[in-house]
């Protein structure tokens, strides 16, 4: 599995955004997954709609990888150049979606009518009992090439709204944040006006940990700043914010994933 950062350097990259969904019925089938521990442990209704609709498949298909087994750099870096284990994941994986399309929908997968954010909110208008939304959905939206299109699709919850409130940055708040430093990053990546800042802070950790040699060895495992490397679009709500990563924007990266879809079964 992937790790997800955030980071800064200082080359920024352009970033544009979609206006349209496009038509509907591009979108052939969805092949969802979650995880019934995490919900069981945090004493949520069974029927807990946000990663239950549309209908999950068997937890099999994925899992939270443990943030710890990620090195990354040290506070000591930039004069030391040593990494460290990473602290755990301040935020929760509690779905995963792989959506097959006929074309990319890059308007964002949280708000289409039929996916599930939107059900969920509409639920939680309604009081439908296990329609409770986390406070905000943070969404990586991998979008993979090929005949037909993937949506690979990370929802993660912000079970602690402080962690990304932009008002505990301000002077007097009566709220503080448990780690202002990630905060204060945090808040200028989600409600911030630059795309070219966000271009130059979101971090990927590859790493395959089981999986054929020519793959692994395409993919490799060095951290990449997405945004200098290919196009992403961002999604910007109130309840959620998406980031939509497409891959096919770079011709090196469309063939990997080529290669890499060849050893894949389910492609």
């Amino acid at each position: 599995m992937d790790k997800f950062t955030l980071s800064t350097v200082d080359t920024p990259i352009e970033s544009e955004s979609e206006d349209e969904y496009g038509d509907e019925s591009t979108m052939l089938s969805f092949r969802t997954s979650h995880r019934p521990l995490s919900i069981t442990q945090q004493n949520l209704p069974i029927n807990f709609l946000l990663p239950s609709n549309p209908e999950p498949l068997s937890e099999k298909y994925w899992s939270e990888v443990d943030a710890e087994t990620f090195n990354v750099r040290s506070k000591s870096y930039m004069q030391t150049k040593t990494k460290e284990p990473s602290q755990p994941s301040l935020f929760r994986l509690i779905t995963v979606d792989m959506v097959r399309v006929e074309k990319p929908i890059l308007t964002g997968i949280c708000s289409h009518p039929d996916e599930r954010v939107q059900k969920c909110l509409r639920a939680e208008k309604e009081n439908e009992p296990g329609s409770e939304l986390p406070p905000f959905i943070f969404c990586v939206n991998i979008v993979i090439p090929g005949t037909p299109y993937y949506h690979l699709v990370f929802y993660y919850a912000v079970d602690n709204y402080s962690m990304i409130d932009p008002d505990v940055l301000k002077p007097n708040s009566k709220n503080a944040s448990p780690c202002p430093e990630f905060t204060d990053l945090a808040v200028k990546f989600f409600f911030g006006d630059s795309d070219k800042f966000r271009d130059k802070t979101f971090k990927l950790i590859p790493r395959i940990a089981k999986g054929n040699f020519v793959v692994k060895s395409a993919v490799g495992s060095k951290p990449t700043l997405l945004g200098t490397k290919v196009k992403q679009h961002y999604i910007q709500n109130e309840r959620f914010f998406e980031l939509i990563v497409d891959v096919s924007s770079d011709s090196i990266a469309k063939k990997i994933v080529k290669l890499s879809r060849s050893y894949v079964r389910c492609f």
